[in-house]
């Protein structure tokens, strides 16, 4: 199903750049975004199409086409002249003209280079920089020039003063890419060469997992380093014992094989020491789990979880049946008695007692924690209790902001209305629901996601892709096509809606040849977008089509002769008038199935607007779940 992220009460939990920094919160009223304080006055009208939250006394806004920045009271301190921007922070924001990226202070002055891409922070001084050839480097924010040149594929983030940079080589056999790791300190010294270790894993408690194989033996070789790149001890694979990927408060969890026959085996859990020491190989235990906070959870074979400080001595006398997440987090566990849930302190104390059907995974935050019951749609609802286990929101939340309370103030949706409550567990301000459904023109500032989907019965000669949907093929009756063609025409004559309330042109795909035509299809989808003509008068996407990692989306979708489909494509809305059309690719194969040749038809040319970031911003696309077999 084609989804489309709109300004709305999840995008208003989605885009949290950047913590907000004063008592102004973001507010949505009729599509339009607006702010008030903390005890739900409004500040600034909710005038901007879009709006992000406050950062360092400042908002990006968009009211028409172009962005710029706000103070507290609703003033341009930054003219609106950008395609995008984004908030400040550590006094620098990234902005975009005609796609091109910069970045600027907070008097709208360049400061780094247009050379750039991204800046990932590592401390107010020092970021990590993108080349447009995604070359990483170490920029130092106050002079403008660079620690560590753009040389890198890749750098992690520097922890305890090193990280982990790789560089892209063909492999020997020319089939794929090699990426090569090395470690680097902050100056860019190497620490670890490059071809020393064939991996290593990121840095954590200090050390990191590397893999590289014995230049006499071939033999596979799994090690630690630290972060002078000392190889702390190395273990000979043997399938014997699996060595952890990371270590906390100095200890890692291990999979030690044990045979169960001559034929069969599996594994059960340890702890090994940083020395390479085995510090705990007890078959009774059922399972381990990780350290933090100094202590760890170990289930015995009576399925009863025990507490462990560093040193596995046992802490305290209770025992629990179940473990929400980990185990500690801040200090506190969420534990269960096998009938309900509660929190307990590192020593095995409950300060909650257990009394909860559901307490969030993420803990105590600020004070707080969240607990959870199922309502009659099989969704979660959530409430809102303090440690001492008084509740200051009832279970109604849908959503909530996982951050927790910022300046007093909660950020929740109910019956997915955005709503605001303070810490006495009142509403300070809640979205209105409209009475009426009113249909609106799309106005966005990226590219839309492919959305043309068809049905047709399944081509014989596809080998294993299917799509399904309702649009299925019309037999033409009294409706006038162009004869003998191949026509796409957009009526904008006739308008419906799309994405439940959006004014919507109706679209025709017509068949009047002599013979069936096959369609290119990926789930569904036929190679289709729109397009429109940008400032220089030249014809660019503002639709893209997505791409799928599974062979099985690929198929053919076939509409015979006297047939057409029916589509429907947004009215878009934007501050730059221009002119779309629809492009459509036909691949066809010749008789003898041995050449393929992609045929381009075009519609008929229409008149509306857009905005700039339509022609160049495509947003991350995140999965729907396992099954989805799209992650551009």
């Amino acid at each position: 199903m084609h989804k489309i992220i709109l300004v709305s009460i999840l995008t208003l939990f989605q885009i949290n750049l950047f913590a907000q920094s004063n008592d102004l919160i973001r507010i949505i009223e009729d599509d339009k975004i607006g702010y008030i304080n903390n005890y739900g006055k409004i500040v600034i009208k909710p005038n901007y199409t879009v709006g992000y939250d406050f950062s360092e006394g400042l908002a990006s806004v968009r009211e028409y086409d172009k962005y710029g920045f706000i103070d507290s009271e609703g003033k341009y301190v930054i003219e609106p002249k950008y395609d995008l921007a984004f908030n400040f922070y550590n006094g620098i924001a990234k902005v975009f003209l005609k796609g091109t990226p910069f970045f600027i202070d907070k008097n709208g002055k360049i400061v780094i280079s247009k050379k750039y891409t991204s800046l990932e922070f590592v401390n107010k001084d020092l970021a990590i920089v993108s080349t447009a050839s995604d070359k990483k480097g170490v920029l130092n924010l106050v002079s403008n020039n660079l620690v560590i040149d753009t040389i890198y594929s890749s750098i992690t983030n520097f922890k305890n003063g090193v990280a982990i940079v790789t560089n892209k080589e063909i492999s020997q056999n020319g089939n794929h890419l090699i990426h090569k790791p090395a470690v680097i300190d902050i100056t860019g010294n190497l620490i670890v060469p490059f071809n020393k270790f064939i991996e290593i894993n990121d840095y954590n408690d200090g050390i990191a997992k590397v893999y590289f194989k014995n230049t006499d033996s071939n033999d596979e070789i799994y090690g630690y380093i630290d972060d002078k790149g000392n190889l702390l001890f190395q273990e000979k694979y043997t399938g014997k014992y699996l060595l952890p990927d990371y270590f906390n408060d100095g200890i890692g969890k291990i999979s030690i094989k044990k045979k169960l026959s001559e034929t069969s085996y599996n594994y059960y859990d340890g702890y090994i020491n940083k020395t390479g020491k085995i510090v705990l190989n007890d078959t009774i235990n059922e399972r381990l789990r990780d350290f933090s906070c100094g202590r760890a959870f170990i289930l015995d074979s009576n399925r009863d979880y025990k507490i462990v400080d560093t040193n596995l001595n046992k802490i305290g006398n209770n025992t629990y049946k179940k473990i929400s997440g980990n185990g500690f987090v801040n200090n506190y566990a969420i534990v269960s008695n096998d009938v309900k849930f509660g929190i307990i302190d590192i020593n095995g104390n409950y300060i909650v007692n257990p009394k909860y059907d559901l307490i969030n995974e993420i803990g105590v935050v600020n004070g707080y924690f969240y607990y959870g019951i199922e309502n009659d749609e099989e969704t979660t609802l959530w409430g809102v209790a303090n440690i001492n286990g008084i509740t200051i929101i009832e279970p109604k939340l849908k959503e909530f902001d996982v951050e927790g309370f910022k300046n007093g103030i909660l950020k929740t949706s109910i019956d997915d209305k955005l709503v605001y409550f303070n810490e006495k567990g009142e509403i300070i301000w809640k979205e209105i629901e409209s009475k009426e459904l009113k249909l609106k023109n799309l106005d966005i500032d990226f590219m839309n996601r492919g959305y043309f989907s068809a049905y047709s019965k399944p081509n014989k000669n596809d080998l294993g892709g299917y799509g399904t949907s309702r649009n299925i093929p019309k037999k033409i009756k009294n409706e006038k096509f162009p004869n003998k063609k191949i026509s796409l025409i957009v009526h904008v004559d006739s308008k419906d809606t799309i994405f439940s309330n959006f004014n919507a042109y109706n679209v025709t795909l017509s068949n009047l040849t002599n013979k069936e035509i096959n369609f290119s299809a990926q789930d569904s989808r036929l190679y289709m977008k729109v397009q429109a003509k940008d400032e220089d008068g030249i014809w660019k996407d503002i639709e893209y089509l997505p791409n799928s990692w599974c062979g099985n989306s690929y198929h053919t979708l076939t509409l015979e002769r006297n047939n057409y489909w029916s589509f429907k494509t947004p009215i878009y809305s934007g501050g730059f008038k221009t002119k779309f059309r629809i492009e459509l690719m036909i691949t066809n194969r010749n008789e003898n199935e041995t050449e393929e040749k992609n045929i381009i038809v075009y519609s008929n040319e229409y008149e509306g607007s857009i905005n700039p970031g339509q022609f160049w911003n495509r947003l991350e696309y995140y999965p729907n779940g396992i099954m989805d077999p799209y992650n551009e």
